[in-house]
């Protein structure tokens, strides 16, 4: 089994293979049989989650940016205090 992480929020389980001793498989077929006949994709739940996931990496985004653009004033500021002291 493995899944898919959406930027955090939610992780989703895929059944990819199942393992099972020999001797128990024919035992088990039936009951791996029922969860595949089970299973049963939800378009509008997987819409809101790229969604969801779409709006999370719009803000991270813009936090990113926020921060660089803080670090480049910072760095402005720096460079400006020093070229005072120098020149005093």
């Amino acid at each position: 089994m493995y899944g898919g992480y959406a930027t955090g929020i939610t992780w989703i389980p895929i059944v990819s293979s199942f393992k099972t001793p020999e001797k128990e498989l024919n035992a088990k077929v039936r009951i791996f049989k029922i969860i595949m006949d089970s299973r049963k994709d939800n378009p509008v739940w997987v819409e809101n989650c790229i969604k969801l996931s779409a709006s999370v990496t719009r803000d991270k985004i813009r936090q990113q940016r926020a921060i660089f653009n803080r670090m480049q004033q910072i760095s402005k500021t720096q460079s400006e205090i020093g070229d005072m002291i120098m020149d005093s």
